[in-house]
């Protein structure tokens, strides 16, 4: 399960990554991925260089993050809170 989210700018990607890990407790691990993409590199050879890049190296991370079940529940929580905050302001 893979979920790609664009920044508004249209720089930036962050990738979301459902992984189950199989320990004793079986636990949901959830990888989080945030690499540029190519419109913030808006000449030929830039891109080109870039496409090089990325076929020889991969995915450019710039961040990772795995976090379990249990803090991306409090990550959901949070966001339910802080978007029921905004909805009460208006």
């Amino acid at each position: 399960m893979k979920l790609h989210i664009d920044c508004r700018c249209g720089c930036d990607i962050l990738c979301i990554e459902k992984i189950f890990e199989r320990d004793e407790d079986y636990e949901a691990i959830y990888y989080f991925n945030m690499y540029r993409s190519s419109p913030s590199f808006p000449y030929f050879w830039c891109r080109l260089k870039r496409a090089w890049e990325y076929f020889r190296k991969g995915e450019f991370a710039y961040s990772d993050m795995t976090i379990g079940e249990k803090d991306i529940d409090k990550m959901i929580e949070f966001l339910k809170q802080a978007k029921e905050q905004k909805e009460n302001e208006e």
